[in-house]
């Protein structure tokens, strides 16, 4: 026989042993739904597994999923409400999430428990520490705010919180936790907190009806936004000496004299006066260009007469707002539940615009708005800490609701609801924004349990704002220096 018949011969047999190769794994699975299934997709809705399908014999196999064995897992919460209202569905929402919880728990075999807490914060935070100190925890993970994450850090017997990323299955910080609490936990290399109910940041809520009677459209401000141009120099331009007492007392100004205009100034730049070194210790950071910026921002808003300066704090900057005193508010999400009340104020939600220093908006907070998941540092917890970030992920998921039409995990998060109840589809959508696209700025200052507010304030109305920084730097370099031996000696 010659040569070449004998190879087109070869190349058939080749030919025909592939097919049948090919017909008998085709035969075992009939269609995609039969292919291996590998771990559900965090995401998936509970009517629906997410199958994922190879044809590729040799592909490694993912290992079963995690048999839990029927255990409980605590979780420890810092208020009653969340723990009266768990497993009680308020909404659609709701009603999907707990029965994707059900659909982890009945595959893992393993139950998710929520126990809430009435007391003060301070006898919370000493009833969370003596537990851990015992070896008894309150919960398998505890919710603490982040002053109370930093006094757990730093605690004179020793570092009382496990680090996530020491922890196999911790170290993969999943997008779907919030990146600003995330990072802001992050010391030295190693996360002591993470936390699923994320939130979006600081922004400007405005009074409808005041911004018109001035003249402002405010979809202009949207287009601004959406398109990058919504920076200090536009919000300067677009309200000029609107709301100004330049000619007399006005009937309105644009904002109040609090710390969260500095705060902000700051934080929308890309910096603060706290910031953190390449090893994420803390470093003061009094001397950037950046911060210098910020604070020549803040007064320029000062000088132009636009600022209520009797409000001075927090709360009597918000009633200023609710009076018809000022146009417009530096606050979160929680503002919402006071907004609730006003129903007679018609209201928008926009990001704070950001600073030359910054590429686009920021998504920051101020005053440590979302809680902060941790896991207790002790024999019994370290023994199940593998277990116990499984079951977190768990909890931490979103649930796609397909039912609803609905594909994207990022527009039915639990604040949903309550966002399209109360604000406009604008506000909404600048919400989402904030939450998932733009980058985070964190105030590290959170990670100092005594870091005072008071010269937030004072530099809005000063001439010499480098005075009020040179006077505060020695206490701050102390306060770092203190809390950076934590993790270095």
């Amino acid at each position: 026989m010659k040569k070449g018949t004998l190879w087109r011969l070869f190349l058939l047999g080749t030919f025909l042993i592939g097919v049948v190769m090919y017909a008998a794994v085709t035969s075992r699975y009939k269609n995609d739904e039969e292919w291996i299934q590998a771990e559900p997709t965090w995401g998936a809705t509970p009517t629906q597994v997410v199958i994922t399908a190879t044809p590729v014999a040799t592909q490694e196999i993912t290992p079963p999923p995690l048999n839990l064995k029927g255990r409980t897992y605590v979780f420890s919460e810092m208020d009653e409400e969340t723990a009266r209202n768990w497993r009680n569905p308020g909404n659609a929402y709701d009603e999907a999430y707990y029965d994707m919880i059900g659909m982890y728990e009945s595959e893992h075999d393993f139950k998710i428990e929520v126990k809430g807490s009435e007391a003060a914060p301070e006898e919370y935070l000493a009833m969370i520490r003596a537990s851990i100190l015992e070896d008894k925890p309150a919960g398998d993970i505890i919710s603490v705010n982040a002053s109370q994450a930093v006094s757990l850090l730093t605690d004179p017997s020793g570092n009382l919180l496990l680090a996530y990323n020491d922890i196999p299955g911790g170290d993969a910080i999943n997008t779907k936790w919030s990146r600003g609490v995330s990072e802001l936990l992050t010391v030295n290399g190693k996360t002591y907190g993470v936390c699923n109910k994320a939130n979006a940041g600081v922004g400007l809520y405005f009074n409808k009806a005041k911004l018109r009677a001035a003249g402002i459209d405010t979809d202009a401000l949207y287009q601004l936004q959406n398109s990058g141009q919504w920076d200090w120099e536009a919000f300067l331009s677009t309200f000029g000496t609107l709301f100004s007492d330049k000619c007399g007392t006005p009937d309105c100004y644009l904002l109040s004299a609090d710390a969260k205009l500095t705060y902000s100034a700051l934080l929308s730049n890309g910096t603060f006066v706290i910031t953190k070194d390449d090893r994420d210790l803390l470093q003061v950071n009094t001397e950037a260009k950046e911060v210098s910026e910020a604070l020549a921002f803040v007064h320029k808003l000062f000088e132009s007469g636009v600022i209520y300066a009797p409000s001075q704090t927090a709360e009597s900057s918000r009633q200023a707002f609710l009076d018809g005193k000022t146009a417009m508010i530096i606050e979160d999400m929680t503002f919402l539940d006071t907004l609730a009340e006003q129903d007679q104020i018609e209201y928008g939600f926009i990001s704070f615009p950001h600073g030359p220093s910054a590429a686009s908006q920021l998504n920051f907070f101020i005053y440590g708005e979302n809680p902060v998941y941790v896991i207790p540092n002790c024999e019994s917890s370290r023994e199940k800490a593998e277990e116990t970030v499984f079951v977190y992920q768990c909890y931490s998921d979103f649930p796609l609701m397909f039912d609803y039409g609905e594909e994207d995990a990022k527009l039915t998060n639990r604040f949903r609801y309550k966002l399209e109840k109360h604000l406009d589809e604008a506000s909404c959508k600048t919400i989402y924004k904030l939450m998932y696209d733009y980058p985070v700025s964190v105030n590290n200052s959170e990670l100092i349990a005594d870091f005072s507010q008071a010269w937030a304030a004072e530099v809005i109305a000063s001439d010499d704002y480098r005075s009020i920084l040179n006077a505060n730097k020695g206490l701050w370099e102390e306060q770092v220096s203190r809390f950076n031996a934590c993790f270095t000696e």
